[in-house]
């Protein structure tokens, strides 16, 4: 690519004063380094002062060069090649390529086995191949991309010899080999890391649980003293179930292990006699499903008051006491690990059987203060987690199950239980705590002369079609036509399925079918029950554990499927400042608003404006959420769907509250923040009961349980919302709150 060009000019009149030469070269790529523009495309030029020219060329791409001469005399006359231009094609020579090089070999290699699969992994050293090949006793096994460091050989046999030679590749070369053998044993005795499925604890297939003592067949397991239960002790609950077999002397019966899992702790502690504690994983791609729908991957199993610790497996073989280590020794799915005692003669024999979550692994005491629900964190009731994981490979929620109510009015509620289950007397036990309780924990209110209300609030943990039950206890439940109402279709519709049942149940506890219905996952749902009927005269009425059952995809149910409307966006909330005073006031085009509000101690029940009054002072008692809605003379709210009406306003200590949070019922509600100033004095400062920048924004789907009207669906309720604002949402569209306002607690006339 490199060629000499030599040119000879000569002038007889004035000489030669320069010579250029011009290249018009075969792309726009190939500009000559040294050489100028000339303004045409493609075309470089190169201009020598003298009257020859010796140069060598070096053409900087393959094609045909195009050079013509340019000379001019010392008197500026130009004069050009009287041959025209000259053209040369080009041919650069092809390089060389450079020799190929195999990649650098792995090294590194280790194998293990864990449940009868090799793994394989090594250290990748080179930075230049196109993968791995892995060979198997001198059979290709696989081929693995760049920068692989692993495989999982999962096709291997028990009792074999492997041979495995990995090298890197590229192209054609291969690395230098790595090798290693291994033999593929049984699994290791006692290796159980992962629960597949779970049993129960005793040698049976059910647990009986509602039925009284006379349809219990004799040697059946029940639960003596169910989850949650307050029988023992007026104070505290029941963290675990007591298990029986009935009619016979359960002393030195045998005690299985739920699951595959490791033995965390054991010993023995007065009190306890002798106790066990298992940590049971599931696999990660296989969780365990608590009955609330919540999903997790490791539980703690205590088994209480054995009467000793024996570790028996299927064959016969006893493994000894003293050869088992904590936090080492694994056990297998039905394997004895004891006998059932009772507490060094403390008790009469019964198992102790509790699961914990969130990651209880102590001991523990047996009982938690009722008055502290933080128990739900750690505690859920054993039977029904069994009865829920009893295969884990099916994804599908089985049941949910829920004890816990919330109580709508001040009216009381009552907690007893069966005395058929438990030989002592009974306890009455007034003011009751919303406690998680239920499965013949049994719940009444006062009476069906009152219109106490209470309800159920639950979410789902999948979409799908569920049917729902509900457990009627065996007594106190007399009342007749004792209303149901289940929240199930979309907010804007709000209608919800109404049921009458009689609660007379011939002495059975009955799990009656409520209906099947579509439900969403993320929403909130409520069944409400309200105990206001027409008996004569009153009776009381009971309620005990609402459960869910999964029956499959949307359709199967019978709620209308409609998809869940998107979320706003959150809105500014503005805060009140008052030592204790709220003046409302109404300004608008309508005369005889009805104003309520709830929250800082404020009820739904009562009226703040009405008969005209657009003005009325009120106290609050502590820091809240306020929401409030006015109800017009024409039947619209204040607020509605799409925000406060035009022309409306609401005005509180002097300022305009313009902020509104949606219901999830169709409409919307007003909402403020509010602080209290305290005035202090001289010897306490005042304090805020909020921090002065106590504002901010709320997710306009603000939620929670549900009053007055009773329960709907509706969303997770934000962080930070205090519990006894969060049940009060309720306000629905104007048609269904005329209807239903009047046979409610508002009782207005006219």
């Amino acid at each position: 690519n490199v060629f000499n060009i030599k040119v000879a000019s000569s002038d007889n009149l004035s000489g030669v004063e320069a010579i250029r030469l011009y290249a018009v070269t075969p792309a726009n790529n190939c500009a000559i380094s040294g050489w100028l523009p000339s303004g045409i495309t493609n075309q470089y030029y190169k201009e020598f002062l003298s009257s020859a020219v010796d140069y060598n060329f070096t053409a900087v791409c393959e094609g045909l060069y195009t050079f013509t001469l340019w000379v001019k005399d010392k008197a500026g006359n130009i004069a050009y090649e009287p041959h025209g231009p000259v053209t040369i094609g080009i041919d650069l020579p092809v390089p060389l390529p450079l020799p190929a090089v195999a990649p650098t070999a792995p090294s590194n290699l280790q194998l293990t086995i864990s449940n009868q699969t090799v793994n394989l992994v090594w250290q990748d050293n080179a930075n230049n191949e196109d993968g791995f090949k892995l060979y198997r006793n001198d059979q290709l096994l696989i081929v693995l991309p760049t920068n692989t460091v692993g495989y999982q050989d999962k096709s291997v046999e028990i009792g074999k010899l492997y041979t495995y030679r990995l090298y890197a590749f590229k192209g054609d070369l291969n690395s230098e080999a790595i090798s290693g053998s291994i033999t593929v044993t049984a699994l290791p005795v006692g290796d159980y890391r992962y629960a597949d499925c779970l049993r129960y604890p005793l040698a049976c297939d059910k647990v009986y649980r509602i039925e009284p003592d006379s349809q219990i067949p004799t040697g059946a397991c029940f639960d003596y003293q169910p989850f949650g239960s307050l029988f023992a002790l007026i104070e505290k609950i029941h963290q675990g179930a007591d298990l029986n077999f009935k009619g016979i002397n359960d002393y030195g019966k045998p005690v299985y292990a739920i699951g595959n899992g490791l033995i965390w702790d054991f010993g023995w502690v007065s009190g306890w006699g002798n106790y066990l504690i298992m940590r049971i994983q599931s696999y990660p791609d296989n969780p365990f499903m608590l009955t609330d729908g919540t999903k997790v991957q490791e539980i703690y199993a205590l088994y209480a008051h054995l009467a000793e610790i024996k570790i028996i497996k299927p064959d016969g073989q006893v493994i000894d006491k003293s050869s088992l280590v904590k936090k080492t020794t694994y056990l297998q799915l039905g394997w004895q690990l004891g006998t059932v005692g009772d507490a060094d003669g403390l008790y009469s024999p019964h198992l102790h059987f509790e699961i914990r979550t969130n990651g209880y692994s102590q001991l523990g005491n047996g009982y938690w203060p009722v008055n502290d629900s933080a128990y739900l964190n750690y505690f859920v009731d054993p039977l029904e987690f069994v009865d829920n994981n009893k295969t884990l490979d099916d994804k599908t929620p089985m049941k949910i199950v829920i004890h816990g109510y919330d109580r709508q009015s001040t009216r009381q509620v009552f907690l007893d239980f069966d005395s058929s289950l438990w030989q002592r007397q009974g306890r009455i036990y007034e003011g009751f705590p919303l406690a998680s309780v239920g499965w013949s924990n049994h719940l009444w209110l006062t009476s069906s002369a009152n219109s106490t209300e209470a309800s159920w609030n639950y979410s789902v943990p999948d979409d799908g079609a569920y049917s729902l039950y509900l457990i009627l206890p065996r007594y106190y439940g007399q009342a007749k036509g004792v209303s149901y109402r289940i929240w199930h279709s979309n907010p804007q519709i709000a209608n919800p399925s109404v049921i009458k049942l009689d609660q007379t149940n011939a002495d059975q506890n009955r799990k009656v079918y409520l209906g099947t219905y579509d439900l969403y996952q993320g929403w909130r749902y409520s069944v409400d029950l309200q105990s206001q009927t027409a008996d004569s005269p009153p009776v009381n009425v009971a309620l005990d554990t609402l459960i869910l059952e999964y029956e499959g995809d949307f359709g199967t149910g019978g709620g209308p499927i409609i998809p869940p409307d998107p979320l706003p966006d959150p809105v500014l909330i503005q805060t009140i400042n008052t030592t204790g005073i709220l003046t409302f006031r109404f300004a608008g085009t309508y005369t005889k608003p009805e104003l309520h509000c709830y929250g800082a101690g404020l009820s739904w029940e009562n009226i703040i404006l009405q008969n005209g009054v657009m003005q009325n002072n009120v106290t609050v008692s502590y820091a809240d959420t306020v929401y409030c809605n006015a109800l017009l003379e024409n039947g619209r709210w204040l607020a509605e769907k799409d925000g406060i009406l035009p022309n409306q306003h609401l005005f509180v200590n002097d300022q305009e509250i313009i902020g509104t949070a949606d219901n999830n019922l169709g409409g919307r509600n007003i909402v403020f923040n509010l602080l209290i100033k305290n005035t202090g004095d001289d010897n306490n400062p005042p304090e805020d009961d909020f921090p002065d920048d106590f504002s901010g924004t709320i997710n306009v789907n603000v939620s929670g349980d549900v009053s007055g009207l009773g329960g709907c669906q509706i969303n997770n309720s934000s962080a930070g919302q205090p519990a006894r604002m969060a049940n009060f949402l309720f306000l629905l569209l104007p048609a269904i709150i005329l209807c239903l306002v009047k046979n409610l607690f508002w009782q207005r006339s006219g």
